[in-house]
């Protein structure tokens, strides 16, 4: 009894922890800080219309105060989130604060920090490797992006691996740059980057719900593998617009987020770079960035900060640019005439991804009722499944080829949200130490349609991740087809996989 008690407890403490992160910030209405309603109204419309993406939050601040957020369902505010790269600003604060108790300078050599890991034979260029090279994706390493994906000494890989240019003349953008920064912090300060950052960033900032996947060497990987929740993404956000200071307390070095923050790199043909940071379009703004669009944006000479979490499988920046035209022109510099900001934001938190059409019931479900459906190989890593009535909806059995069931609940024209035992499909689950350190279980949001007596759709939406599946199965006797469509497959090439199972 008393371990189903300490089980409770610790859950509701977990609980609280998560709940407790959100609606920290100030709000405000828009028009009390120059915003018009109706316009970001406008932005929010058109990211939600915007092809081949699905948004799964926004927040814009002014002034340190939030103005505007939305979540469409069955995304939260409370639910965290994979950032890809936007993690590599983290490592280049992270790298500030080095900087600033003395551990560490700009120019000094990689080389110098991991000498058991050298080749016996040193060249100039890899002796000339500094901190800021890595920092500014300058290195001159070649690029290799597999190998990720079998290595399991990444820092002695580097090392011996070839470079095609002398370290600060060429840009090239490479995300183990940032993992030899993560793993110099751990070497200078003696601890992990994530715990180097929990002690002088995330604590001050009330930022507890925060996790980074770690290398098979121990080591946070740097580049990638951050996840927060969008709240948490918008006061790092605000501490960069705020040159380091929070709350009276000076986190991060004014000077060194000037320098993130400033153009460092020409990059030919696209948006120039700082310290881990990006160049927007718009005059002085930068921004943090990530694969499928994970975006801090800081726009100082209007005071604010947006932040975006979103699978976006099309081409990148032109969501941005909506921000500025729909945006940036309606900003006042003195609060404006309440616009019935109330009737916006009962809009905003009606936001929601597109449910399955179809009807509720269909006869078929009296033949494949509890009925096991063994699955092909497939991308998802399930190895059978059945569909069972219930009273709102339907109950999908999912289980893995581990051997583990899970139970998720369907809505029909309405989410539900079930916690699964078993891995969100990922983009990036060949790298080695994906998914280590962040929490389970993770959350699906699901609703379902028939389409036809034979047909059924499923959306799933894993909420607290950041991918989706479509599935469509198509029912004939005791056979079963499903169509997968994973939502981030288009990132790199359109891709519809038929997977084909047969009931025993």
């Amino acid at each position: 009894m008393k371990r189903i008690l300490l089980i409770f407890l610790t859950s509701i403490y977990a609980v609280m922890q998560m709940y407790g992160q959100v609606n920290v910030l100030e709000r405000c209405t828009p028009e009390s800080q120059g915003v018009p309603s109706d316009k970001i109204t406008a932005l929010f419309d058109s990211l939600m219309a915007f092809p081949d993406t699905e948004i799964h939050s926004v927040m814009v601040l002014r002034h340190g105060k939030v103005i505007a957020e939305m979540y469409p369902a069955p995304f939260k505010a409370e639910y965290g989130h994979q950032l890809f790269s936007c993690s590599k600003t983290f490592t280049a604060a992270a790298v500030g604060i080095a900087i600033m108790e003395n551990r560490l300078r700009l120019d000094d050599r990689l080389a110098a920090f991991f000498p058991e890991f050298l080749p016996d034979s040193i060249s100039a260029w890899l002796a000339d490797i500094t901190v800021r090279d890595l920092l500014t994706m300058t290195s001159g390493f070649e690029l290799d992006t597999k190998m990720r994906t079998f290595a399991t000494h990444w820092i002695e890989w580097y090392l011996h691996h070839p470079m095609v240019a002398e370290p600060g003349k060429r840009f090239a953008y490479d995300s183990i740059n940032t993992y030899l920064l993560s793993a110099i912090i751990q070497r200078v300060t003696g601890m992990k980057m994530m715990d180097y950052l929990r002690q002088h960033l995330f604590q001050p900032l009330g930022i507890t719900e925060a996790y980074w996947e770690e290398s098979p060497e121990g080591i946070n990987s740097g580049g990638w593998g951050l996840y927060l929740q969008p709240e948490s993404l918008a006061k790092f956000g605000q501490l960069l617009l705020n040159k380091g200071e929070w709350n009276g307390m000076q986190l991060l070095p004014a000077a060194w987020v000037e320098e993130m923050t400033a153009r460092q790199v020409d990059v030919p043909n696209g948006d120039d770079y700082g310290y881990q940071m990006w160049m927007c379009a718009y005059p002085g703004a930068s921004r943090a960035d990530g694969a499928y669009g994970q975006y801090i944006i800081v726009i100082p000479d209007k005071a604010m900060v947006i932040t975006v979490t979103q699978c976006l499988t099309g081409n990148g920046g032109k969501e941005q640019g909506y921000i500025w035209d729909i945006l940036m022109p309606h900003v006042s510099e003195t609060p404006i005439t309440e616009n019935l900001s109330n009737k916006w934001e009962k809009r905003w938190r009606k936001y929601s991804h597109a449910l399955p059409k179809g009807k509720a019931y269909s006869s078929m479900m009296k033949k494949i009722q509890s009925m096991d459906f063994n699955l092909e190989d497939n991308t998802l890593g399930w190895a059978s499944l059945r569909l069972e009535s219930a009273k709102k909806g339907l109950s999908f059995y999912i289980t893995g080829t581990e051997g583990k069931e899970t139970k998720i609940a369907l809505g029909y024209q309405k989410w539900e949200t079930s916690p699964i035992c078993f891995y969100p499909p990922n983009a990036r689950r060949s790298t080695l130490g994906s998914f280590s350190n962040v929490p389970t279980p993770f959350l699906v949001g699901s609703a379902y349609a028939w389409i036809s007596r034979n047909q059924l759709e499923v959306q799933l939406h894993f909420v607290n991740w950041m991918s989706a599946v479509n599935l469509v199965f198509d029912f004939q006797g005791d056979k079963m087809h499903v169509d997968i469509q994973r939502n981030f497959d288009t990132f790199s090439t359109s891709t519809r996989k038929k997977l084909y199972s047969e009931h025993h």
